[in-house]
């Protein structure tokens, strides 16, 4: 989920929206395993409800030696990026030409020259 937003208070909006979004989902599954929805969605939500999701010893083996390489392969590419970058900036590739800094003092106006 990427959201993108210029201003702090649409931000805790689309926040919000997607929480309330996230708890009518829950109160419908709930609504439909005590029966409202009707018979048919009920036992389909009960059947969802009880339902175990147990992987195999050698999937979770299996799992775990892919998650540690593919940790081990993203960590070592951070790092060599890392590395490129601080290299092309002792090498003054990387550095910005021209730097330019606003300063305002509208907040406290007794700190204007």
């Amino acid at each position: 989920l990427i959201m993108i937003q210029s201003d702090v208070f649409e931000l805790l909006l689309t926040f919000a929206g997607v929480e309330f979004v996230y708890h009518l989902d829950e109160v419908a599954f709930h609504l439909c395993k005590v029966n409202f929805f009707g018979k048919l969605n009920s036992h389909a939500a009960l059947e969802i409800d009880k339902k175990l999701w147990v992987s195999t010893k050698v999937q979770k083996r299996c799992s775990r030696y892919l998650n540690a390489f593919a940790l081990f392969v993203f960590g070592s590419l951070m790092y060599s990026g890392f590395a490129v970058v601080v290299n092309n900036q002792k090498t003054n590739q990387l550095l910005c030409k021209q730097l330019q800094v606003e300063i305002s003092d509208e907040q406290l106006a007794s700190l204007g020259l």
